[in-house]
């Protein structure tokens, strides 16, 4: 379900599902990718930062699992967007992980709706967006040209 369109919700442990009549713009992976190169580029982390599909030559790799992302509902009636991503900074010539990071972030549905659970998950992925970024930054083994 997390690799699909479907904006997920949970109100029990273990139970997740989809909302019946919305659906996120494209999959999380890919909207989220757009977010991160976004942040790393906005924040001159690299020298120049590609896309995945790209066939230019990298220095390094980012690759991540998104393992949670999704709508939670409380059962005191509170909710939250929840989000669970680890990342794998790769060096490609010799495919050794360098680091590994993993993030994982609530943020505070102000209702119990999908909307309220969308504008939570956005917040939870700036959130996110903005940790890689300074986590990057903090890697001695960066070298920023």
């Amino acid at each position: 379900d997390i690799m699909s369109r479907h904006i997920l919700y949970q109100e029990k442990e273990f139970e997740k599902n989809p909302y019946a009549h919305s659906k996120w713009s494209d999959t999380p992976n890919k909207m989220l990718a757009s977010l991160f190169i976004s942040c790393i580029n906005k924040n001159s982390v690299f020298k120049s930062v590609l896309p995945s599909y790209s066939k230019g030559k990298a220095d390094l790799l980012l690759e991540s699992t998104l393992l949670e992302f999704y709508h939670h509902i409380n059962s005191d009636g509170s909710s939250e967007g929840r989000m669970r991503i680890e990342f794998y900074l790769i060096e490609p010539k010799s495919g050794e992980v360098i680091a590994t990071k993993e993030f994982v972030f609530k943020a505070t549905s102000k209702t119990l709706d999908v909307i309220g659970g969308v504008r939570a998950l956005n917040d939870a992925s700036k959130s996110v967006a903005l940790s890689l970024t300074q986590w990057l930054s903090s890697l001695d083994v960066l070298v920023i040209n």
